[in-house]
């Protein structure tokens, strides 16, 4: 407990801590794809990317486009402590196999807006309007954040690049990394 005449707490002091004293950020990914291969190209592009940054990628899982599946393997993980980002790569399209915002819906208890409006503008500038098309979405359950993106190649590299590295970066402004320790379940 703080005195009454101690500083303020200053958010930028925050970030610099957790950026002198690097936490290792744990992940679980996980591919939506009708053919389940474990080497499915997205996934090992986040894996690759995660373990460059020094994160530790704990679980990696192909499930088909089926919204209990998907509901189901991210509320087991949401359940582990250990995990502290779940990467989700496909089913965030129009077609009716497209079911992954809704089961991150389903999980999670405060959504990210912004995540999936910067993903959508990212990728105009390589798709034009098709990047509307996208369902691209991010939120936080208990204590972990989930992130929802594109499941081809192109797509997940478009959104690591413009989003996803800036916030799991803890060198970045805008890393959610800082705020894993302060994430309290609601």
């Amino acid at each position: 407990m703080r005195d009454a005449d101690e500083e303020p707490i200053d958010d930028d002091d925050e970030h610099e801590r957790a950026v002198a004293e690097p936490r290792v950020v744990t992940v679980a990914i996980l591919a939506v794809a009708p053919r389940r291969v474990l080497d499915e190209p997205a996934s090992a592009l986040l894996a690759s990317r995660c373990q460059s940054l020094g994160h530790q990628v704990l679980k990696r899982l192909v499930l088909p486009p089926s919204r209990e599946a998907i509901e189901t393997q991210l509320r087991a993980w949401i359940a582990e402590e250990s995990i502290d980002v779940i990467l989700v790569a496909g089913g965030v399209g129009l077609s009716s196999n497209d079911v992954t915002p809704e089961a991150v819906r389903a999980v999670i208890e405060r959504e990210i807006p912004g995540f999936g409006e910067a993903v959508r503008s990212a990728r105009s500038e390589h798709v034009g309007l098709l990047a509307l098309h996208g369902r691209e979405l991010a939120g936080v359950a208990a204590g972990t954040f989930v992130f929802a993106v594109g499941g081809e190649t192109a797509s997940c590299q478009i959104a690591w690049d413009a989003v996803l590295e800036p916030m799991l970066d803890p060198a970045s402004e805008a890393s959610v990394v800082p705020l894993l320790s302060q994430l309290v379940p609601m």
